[in-house]
């Protein structure tokens, strides 16, 4: 761990502007699983919000990777409430009885006026034993993550709204509207698009710059049908998991709807479930003469299985109507301050990368900067790495949703996209199982540090060099299909071939057969998997499971346990 920095408190001169270590713009998750970490240190936080809690927030959608994140933050820093939004029960029974359960990705493809086909239906269900993803209720699990920075020493301001940010040589300050004046030694913003930071130093990127193009709006409803209910298929065609008990994309050419139930786990009393449509603003401008609802409802109707589904749906709370959602920032971080998590940068709700994205840069940023505090030292040079990071998250989130929207009108190439993102599930769990797991047998902090040290940081798998080349044959691929270069079906058959033969693509998981719709390994699958993994699979994976690291270093069997692969 960084030195510890227990008991400093800079506390202001008489007359002075009150004082803090750091001060952070925005208390959703990022900024107060930021301000419990570094309070529990001993540094004096300053939580500074417009808002206030309880309040409403959307990316409700967890992933087996944003668990082993948040636990690993709990463990390292010491903050076991961030453990408690791992597992369904925890979120029940710790947080509040609000929150869904969340067993799978669902995937079904619409044509306008048709039936779906049940032989496009995908499913993935990543393996774990002891890990299970939820949908969370944010205004409840934001707001307990918000009391707990406080219950470690975080002071707090909401309903605070910044008017203006001075970042100079030894210090900096937060100005609100009435005149207010705080100074502090560093800036987090982790406020989101409306960064006063990015705004004061002009940061974000020509928007031409992102591939991806989509605008959203969203809610919350009552009422709305289980997928299960609303598809005319036998059960020949159901999958493993009920599509009810996990995240559901209906997708459709350019677009898709999300359905993230908080009512689908035992236990929960509450009845609404999150609902939204992201879509292309290209191939769908924003109407200025009908309400959000009237459009979602409007377009739902083209889509039979879709209009059966919130048919009887209430809507509960005002609708958001966004126009293009993508932006990205120049640059992240500078001498004493950093933009973090969504204030940095946003690309699309798709595949449910927002808070894992949170618990990387914040697991990357905290150590630097306690040691940082230490040592009164804010080189821009020693945050190198955070900036890295969150341009890749940014960079490969963007291409491989636009290649996702791409795909969407062929369920071929939608197939292979598809399969590319399954591709990187697996690795990187177990990858980020072994580095932890080495940290927790040694207590050496240095080993997560190692972690970082990987070529192409933010790509879903880091340091995998075969990875990275199947990664840019499918944006290379989608590509030419958006540039009207080859038809859409062609080029899906191609990359499923690629797909089907590129080394890194784990053997028995049914990821190389287009015809396996729904990705659900068994125990016997995974011994399977990891036997050829250890002796035929690629060197630069072979390290999952054959107990050595990348580093040569020996490693243990309990992260294989938990996902539930033999050792």
């Amino acid at each position: 761990m960084p030195k510890n920095l227990s008991g400093y408190r800079a506390g202001p001169k008489p007359g002075t502007p009150p004082r803090h270590d750091v001060i952070i713009l925005g208390s959703g998750i990022a900024g107060s699983a930021l301000g419990a970490i570094l309070a529990k240190q001993g540094v004096s936080v300053l939580l500074l919000d417009g808002g206030t809690h309880p309040r409403f927030a959307v990316g409700e959608s967890t992933t087996l990777y944003t668990l082993k994140m948040f636990r690993l933050l709990a463990r390292r820093y010491g903050i076991p409430e961030l453990e408690s939004l791992t597992s369904y029960e925890d979120c029940r029974d710790k947080i509040a009885p609000t929150s869904g359960t969340k067993r799978h990705f669902g995937f079904i493809r619409h044509e306008e006026g048709k039936e779906p086909d049940p032989a496009e239906f995908l499913q993935f269900s990543p393996p774990s034993k002891v890990l299970q993803t939820s949908h969370l209720f944010r205004q409840d699990t934001d707001a307990y993550l918000f009391h707990t920075a406080i219950r470690y020493g975080c002071d707090v301001q909401q309903a605070f709204h910044v008017e203006d940010v001075e970042l100079a040589e030894d210090h900096v300050a937060v100005v609100g509207k009435g005149g207010e004046r705080h100074e502090g030694r560093y800036l987090v913003d982790a406020s989101g698009f409306r960064s006063p930071v990015a705004r004061q130093l002009a940061l974000r990127r020509p928007p031409e710059e992102i591939k991806h193009h989509s605008r959203s709006l969203f809610t919350h409803m009552m009422g709305v049908r289980p997928t299960d209910e609303c598809l005319r298929v036998g059960p020949e065609d159901a999958p493993p998991i009920p599509w009810v008990e996990g995240t559901m994309h209906h997708i459709f050419e350019r677009g898709w709807f999300w359905s993230i139930p908080f009512n689908n786990g035992p236990g929960s009393k509450n009845p609404l479930v999150s609902v939204g449509l992201t879509l292309d603003e290209r191939r769908y401008p924003k109407p200025d003469d009908i309400s959000p609802e009237e459009e979602f409802r409007s377009l739902a109707e083209r889509f039979p299985a879709v209009r059966r589904l919130f048919a009887d749906a209430r809507t509960v709370r005002p609708w958001v109507s966004a126009d293009r959602i993508q932006y990205a920032s120049g640059k992240t971080v500078g001498h004493r301050w950093c933009l973090m998590s969504h204030a940095a940068g946003f690309i699309d709700p798709l595949y449910s990368r927002g808070l894992t994205n949170t618990g990387e840069v914040v697991n990357s940023l905290a150590w630097r900067l306690l040691e940082a505090l230490a040592e009164d030292d804010f080189d821009e040079e020693r945050f190198r790495y955070v900036d890295e990071l969150q341009q890749g998250l940014i960079r490969y989130n963007d291409e491989l949703v636009n290649c996702s929207f791409i795909s969407f009108s062929d369920h071929a190439l939608w197939n292979a996209v598809y399969r590319v993102w399954c591709a990187a599930e697996v690795p990187i769990n177990l990858r980020f199982d072994r580095f932890t797991e080495r940290f927790m047998d040694s207590g050496d902090d240095g080993v997560l540090r190692v972690m970082e040290e990987a070529a192409h940081p933010g790509l879903p798998v880091p340091g995998s060099h075969g990875y990275k080349e199947l990664f840019d044959e499918m944006v290379r691929v989608c590509e030419a299909v958006d540039r009207g270069e080859r038809t859409a079906a062609d080029a899906g058959a191609e990359l499923l071939t690629t797909v089907a033969k590129a080394p890194v693509v784990l053997d028995h998981l049914g990821l190389r057969d287009p015809a396996c719709r729904f990705i659900y390994p068994k125990p016997d699958d995974l011994r399977q998997m990891a036997h050829w993994l250890r002796h035929e699979g690629p060197d630069e994976l072979r390290y999952l499971t054959t107990g050595v690291d990348v580093h040569g270093v020996p490693l243990t069997a309990a992260a294989d346990e938990e996902m539930a692969v033999p050792h």
